[in-house]
């Protein structure tokens, strides 16, 4: 809380999405989960790999990995993930 705060004091903007540090799922239980939410964040993000549905917790976004620098290798993992379900 008092570090949103600070951040939109001194950008003079309101914050409202969060990406968790690390971000893999053990980063980020339920109780930390409504902690994001009780300080007045609308959602999180997670390094998770993976698409979202509007259906999904807020607070337990998937996104791509900030550190992959294949491009070609990103957007075919991407592809993979959104086309192919698993039996």
């Amino acid at each position: 809380v008092q570090s949103k705060g600070e951040i939109e004091e001194h950008l003079q903007a309101r914050i409202s999405l969060l990406a968790y540090p690390n971000g893999q799922s053990n980063d980020f239980t339920p109780e930390v989960q409504q902690a994001v939410e009780k300080a007045g964040y609308s959602a999180a993000f997670s390094t998770v790999l993976g698409s979202n549905r509007c259906v999904d917790n807020p607070y337990a976004m998937k996104r791509g990995q900030p550190w992959q620098t294949d491009a070609s290798l990103f957007r075919f993992r991407f592809f993979i993930q959104r086309h192919v379900t698993s039996s």
